[in-house]
Parts: structure tokens; C-alpha cells; sequence
């Protein structure tokens, strides 16, 4: 069975969009377990098996809860800002029935911007679904979580035995308006907020691959406080050619074709080397 763990966040006005969404999802065979900070009307959402929570929290006590009180094995999750596409709970009780599959990130439709050429497998929550057995062992961890859901989805994934997939198959529409949280990321604040819960998240995943990709996410978060807010970054540590090439692969991955502005200012922090 598939759990659709959806979290919103004072955003009252997007729910709808997201639940009609799921409304006219090809199969049925799925609960919704709604997590809110508000109490939401569901009397037109009667043929959905849905019930909803209301606490307040940060995001990871939002997902904690949803996952705790889901019944499916395999969860999905999604914001309260996107919608899916009408195929996707099928194609995601197709995808799982490979049982070394454990972790699966598709593609987005950008809804208020160009389609993005890669897609990391940890951005946006909302193309992320995992088998929920893999989450048991980082519970309390996630509960402690204050941001970064998506990237602790994928770490999770990287250190169990199961196989991740991140597929170019467009599933979600994600909302890339005023308020989303890719407007909001590059925000000093929230970039110290991200480097905080990145290095704490070292504290538990200790596996060889959650451990390169965490130092990956680190590495990314240093360099964007370093460009946009002159912030101290240590050469040292990164000197060889080959973690050039890392550098440019993540904003080439993070922004997809690199604007003339973020040209320069990339070659300003290179020019350190």
C-alpha cells in the first residue's frame, strides 16, 4: 500500500490544488495522511482515504508524525504547494514492485519557470518516495529535524541496502512561486539553517555514500555563502582539479545553464585556487 505523507504549512490557499490533484489519480489504492498547522475543510475529499493531523512543529515533527501514522509500506510524499501529475501514484506502485528499489526522485514540471535540465535525487520532496522501512532506523532523528527533509530522505536511502533511482520522468508540478522555498534558500539565514541541520545529520549517517553526498551538499552551501555573502571558505580543503569540476557540475545542476552573472562570479571564486 502507498502513503501519500502531505505537509502544509500555514499555506491554507494550495491545498486544494494538491488534493484535487491526488483526486484524479489513476488508481485509488492509496491512504493520505494530511499533516497541518490549520484545520483544512474535507468535505469534498469523502472518496479519498484521508485523515488529517494538526500540530505545530517543524517540518521534520510534520513528517514524523505522517510516517508514524501511515499504514502503507511504500511512502510519497508531497508539499502543500505542488500537485502530481494523474499517472503518478500508478507509475510509483509500478516502480516498487522491483523490491531492490528503495528510494525513487522524479523529474518536475517548473510551473512558473524553465524545466530544469538535471534534477539532483534530493531536491524537492514532493519527487521523492521511499520504502518506509528504511526511515524506522532515523526516526527520533527526524523528529529533531528543522529543515533539509529531502536531502535526509536520500541520505536515508544511501544507507540502506536498497537500490535509488532518479528517473527523468515528469510527475510532479512543483511550484516555484514567490514564497517556495527555492526563492527563500539562497537567503543567508536559510543557508546557515541548511549548513546547520547538514552537519548534524553527520552526526548519525555514517555509511561511506551518505557521507560523500552530505560533504557534497556542505561544500555546495559553503560555496553559495561565499559568492552571494563574501563569507571566509577554506582553499585548502578543496585544491585538486577534479573538485573544480565538482564545483562547476553543482551550480550547472543547481541552476541548470549558468547565467553571465553567476559565470563571473564562479570564476571570481575559482581564480582562488
Amino acid at each position: 500500500m502507498i502513503s501519500v505523507i502531505l505537509t502544509a504549512y500555514n499555506r491554507r490557499e494550495y491545498l486544494k490544488y494538491a488534493l484535487d490533484s491526488l483526486k484524479i489519480q489513476s488508481v485509488k489504492n492509496f491512504e493520505i495522511v494530511l499533516i497541518t498547522n490549520f484545520n483544512f475543510n474535507l468535505e469534498g475529499y469523502k472518496d479519498l482515504n484521508i485523515r488529517q493531523i494538526i500540530i505545530n512543529g517543524s517540518i521534520g515533527e510534520f513528517i514524523y508524525h505522517g510516517v508514524m501514522e501511515s499504514h502503507g509500506d511504500i511512502l510519497v510524499f508531497m508539499d502543500d504547494d505542488d500537485t502530481f501529475t494523474q499517472n503518478k501514484m500508478e507509475y510509483i506502485n509500478d516502480i516498487f514492485k522491483n523490491e531492490s528499489i528503495g528510494y525513487f526522485h522524479n523529474y518536475a514540471f517548473f510551473m512558473n519557470s524553465k524545466r530544469r535540465f538535471f534534477l539532483p535525487p534530493d531536491f524537492n520532496s514532493s519527487c521523492i518516495s521511499i520504502r518506509k522501512n528504511i526511515l524506522i532506523p532515523y526516526m527520533k532523528y527526524l523528529n529533531e529535524l528543522i529543515t533539509g527533509p529531502d536531502s535526509f530522505l536520500y541520505l536515508c536511502a544511501l544507507s540502506s541496502k536498497y537500490k535509488s533511482l532518479n528517473k527523468r520522468v515528469y510527475l510532479t508540478y512543483y511550484n516555484d512561486h514567490k514564497d517556495s522555498a527555492s526563492d527563500i534558500k539562497n537567503d543567508k539565514t536559510w543557508l546557515l539553517k541548511d549548513l546547520n541541520a547538514l552537519q548534524y545529520m553527520k552526526s548519525f549517517f555514517n555509511s561511506d555514500k551518505s557521507l560523500k553526498y552530505l560533504n557534497k551538499l556542505i561544500l555546495g552551501i559553503r560555496i553559495k555563502l561565499y559568492l552571494f555573502y563574501g563569507e571566509k571558505f577554506d582553499r585548502g580543503a578543496r585544491s585538486s582539479f577534479f573538485q573544480f569540476i565538482e564545483i562547476w557540475l553543482y551550480f550547472f545542476y543547481t541552476y541548470g545553464i549558468l547565467d553571465k552573472k553567476l559565470k563571473l562570479m564562479l570564476k571570481k571564486f575559482l581564480m582562488q585556487f
